[in-house]
């Protein structure tokens, strides 16, 4: 039960309340638009009813009870006893659940295709009430008479009656729809405005009077129009947009029925609003800030005002000039700004304490030698002005730490060359102060090994370690001068490397301006050599050896191809390291050079390198042709045929690795992109038979392949060392 009637208005209210989203055209031959059935409500709570100009006549309402404030039995007022000794805790307070619930109506009659919104209030137990509408499950009694939404919004399909149920759990709360079959007979609408600016929007209303004495809202059933759409285009549910400037007519249809039209006029666009570009503002105390103004025109231009604005400021902690705030003292001030009438919303400036603004740089020495150190201090400068010494007070660091190293605010030079010293605080970082590092000073070299033992005709090579004044060890082997005691003994061909030992003792030196470190050297008788050669493990890609044993890998025609061999193998086999450009035919067992690998491209360790530099143009005398030649007097692998490799072979041992022989990558052969290797080494070419002419040159030359990358047409002279590989054919394979 509720505690009073509805009146008249209220019931149109509440029964009436229909939100409708309809598609609305003009139609430039009749003015008038396609009649389109009812749509479903807007999620949107719809407007109170307008005034409306025209008179109404009165019409019987049916007397239904207020529900607006459903019906709560009084709690009589209870005087709490005195409190006696001791006092007893309350009990706590039980968790707050729904008692019952109730349905804003309890009858309704609708027409056929109205609407109608009915609420569910919540009653709890601790008197609170609630809206309960979206949590309910509506149950329907002839549901082809009414149905209704997941909202409450009822709608009226058929004449008849119907029962409406809401449940919640063990609550539910019924109310009865009548549906009248009540005519349409008159439409009647309301237009708030006569004249409205571009870009507004209004809503008009339209009202219908029925057979059964009863005026409804019928803004969503209607079909609304206007005469000229450029001016005024019709929305959903009778809301109009100003489109343009100019005059036209507004007039709504529905069941064959026309209302009368209604004039309105579009005026320009005004101002409507403005905004100032921040909402707040806090400001050190110093700083300036630019502001600007924005204005929105009806149309929904935005336009720049910023320009034409006058500003109001309600006390002296900042003061504004030419768009520009400064702050001038420590508070809050509201900032205000006005153009044409229409006025920003206020926002609030907060003037802070000042704040850092840039950080100052200085040393004593903007050079220092790699070990020692200088100074450095930090001086702030604030946003009023003023400074502070901040050296203890900054976070100290350098773009180098290879080159300087900071401890606190003093810098130590590590590494000869130059870095960027900065300070920082509160964000604020110096500009960068330069400070190079000079070389340190040279103070011992060390020979590695200091003392060793070399069979005869071994190859070494020696390593010079400088200590310096900043206590730090570097190598120097390139940069020393190497001299041996003995030449006969053991000769140095560059770099630290010797070449083949022969029987005595000998003193290796390295020095550098006066400083000087040795390594003691005896050479001794060689044990016997093993003349078979064992093949390596079968590598996997990127796993190769330095050991003294032969890597091999074939082709897709059966084809075996060495591996560059180890200096270890070279060693073994009783080869001998000789200096560039020589050549000895009695001396069919050496080597040019040694390539050493560090494990990016090749297996790390030392490998062979030889020449193709003979008595003939061919190089059948070259150290390439001997290797190959001493591998088919040893019967390597089984096979007496061993030889040098032509270019198109190894391109097919290119091909059979799938890229590089190291690794597999960098195929040149799109298919292969995946990858295989050999685990060979591949940080130099490789020779091939390949003779080349080379305008202007002397000497012999050779295609050599690089089997890292694939390619081919790199030319080098015969005299100069590069990696070798033999080639055997397999029984029945014809020569590439």
């Amino acid at each position: 039960m509720f505690d009073s009637m509805i009146s008249k208005n209220t019931f149109n209210k509440i029964a009436m309340l229909l939100l409708l989203t309809s598609l609305f055209g003009c139609n430039s031959d009749s003015g008038s638009s396609t009649s389109q059935p009812p749509m479903s409500l807007p999620e949107e709570v719809l407007p109170d009813e307008p005034e409306i100009e025209a008179p109404i006549p009165e019409l019987p309402v049916p007397e239904f009870p207020d529900i607006s404030k459903p019906e709560v039995p009084e709690t009589p007022e209870v005087t709490p006893p005195e409190p006696s000794e001791p006092v007893i805790p309350e009990p706590p307070v039980p968790d707050k659940v729904v008692s019952r619930i109730a349905l804003n109506q309890s009858r309704v009659s609708l027409a056929e295709g109205e609407l109608a919104q009915v609420k569910v209030i919540g009653f709890y137990n601790d008197g609170t009430q609630d809206d309960l509408t979206s949590q309910v499950v509506w149950n329907v009694e002839n549901a082809d008479i009414v149905n209704i939404d997941e909202r409450g919004v009822i709608t009226a399909l058929k004449t008849g009656v119907s029962v409406i149920r809401a449940d919640l759990d063990e609550f539910s709360s019924e109310m009865t729809v009548q549906v009248v079959d009540a005519k349409l007979t008159n439409i009647y609408f309301d237009l708030p405005h006569k004249a409205i600016a571009k870009g507004l929007s209004f809503q008009a209303k339209a009202y219908g009077e029925y057979t059964d004495k009863q005026t409804r809202d019928i803004s969503h059933l209607v079909e609304w129009d206007s005469t000229d759409c450029s001016v005024v285009m019709p929305g959903t549910n009778g809301i109009f947009t100003a489109q343009d400037e100019g005059d036209a007519d507004i007039y709504a249809e529905l069941d064959g029925l026309t209302s009368t039209h209604g004039s309105i006029t579009v005026t320009p666009a005004v101002l409507v609003s403005m905004d100032i570009s921040s909402t707040a503002l806090e400001m050190p105390l110093g700083t300036h800030k630019p502001l600007v103004v924005m204005g929105t025109l009806s149309d929904g231009e935005q336009v720049d005002l910023t320009r034409g604005i006058t500003w109001h400021v309600d006390n002296d902690v900042v003061e504004i000039v030419d768009n520009v705030v400064k702050a001038k003292h420590k508070g809050t001030a509201l900032v205000t700004a006005a153009s044409d009438g229409v006025q920003s919303e206020p926002i609030q400036v907060q003037v802070t304490d000042a704040i850092l603004t840039n950080i100052e740089v200085t040393t004593n020495a903007s050079s220092v030698a790699k070990g020692n150190s200088t100074l450095l201090s930090a001086q702030g400068v604030y946003s009023d002005e003023s400074r502070v010494e901040l050296t203890e007070q900054v976070a100290w660091w350098v773009d180098n730490q290879d080159v300087l190293q900071l401890e606190g605010a003093r810098v130590k030079g590590l590494a000869v060359g130059q870095a960027m010293v900065y300070a920082t605080k509160d964000a604020i970082t110096s500009a960068p102060l330069q400070i190079q590092v000079t070389n340190a000073v040279l103070e011992k070299i060390h020979v590695h090994p200091s003392e060793i033992t070399l069979e005869e005709k071994n190859v070494q090579r020696f390593y010079a370690y400088g200590e310096y004044s900043d206590e730090t060890t570097q190598d120097v082997t390139h940069r020393v001068t190497w001299r041996s005691s003995n030449k006969a003994v053991l000769d140095l061909i560059a770099g630290g490397l010797s070449n083949s030992a022969q029987l005595g003792s000998v003193t290796i030196s390295a020095s550098f301006g006066e400083l000087k470190g040795i390594s003691e050297v005896k050479v001794v008788e060689a044990e016997e050599k093993e003349s078979a050669i064992s093949i390596c493990p079968q590598p996997r890609s990127g796993e190769g050896s330095a050991e003294a044993c032969l890597m091999v890998a074939s082709d897709e025609d059966g084809r075996l191809f060495t591996a560059p061999p180890s200096v270890k193998l070279m060693n073994k086999l009783g080869y001998e390291l000789v200096k560039p450009l020589s050549y000895d035919a009695t001396k069919p067992k050496t080597y040019v050079g040694i390539k050493t690998e560090d494990g990016t491209r090749g297996p790390e360790g030392d490998f062979a390198m030889f020449n193709q530099y003979g008595r003939d143009r061919a190089g059948l005398t070259s150290q390439y042709a001997n290797w190959c030649h001493d591998l088919s007097v040893r019967n390597f692998a089984g096979r007496d045929n061993w030889r040098r490799a032509t270019r198109n072979e190894l391109f097919s041992l290119y091909r059979a690795s799938r890229g590089s022989v190291w690794d597999g990558t960098e195929s040149i052969y799109e298919e292969d992109k995946d990858g295989g290797g050999f685990g060979w080494p591949a940080n130099s070419e490789y020779w091939s038979t390949s003779l080349m002419d080379l305008p202007h040159h002397e000497g012999v030359v050779y295609d050599i392949i690089n089997l890292h990358r694939g390619r081919a047409q790199l030319v080098m002279d015969a005299r100069d060392p590069a990696y070798a590989s033999c080639v055997s054919d397999a029984p029945g394979v014809p020569l590439k």
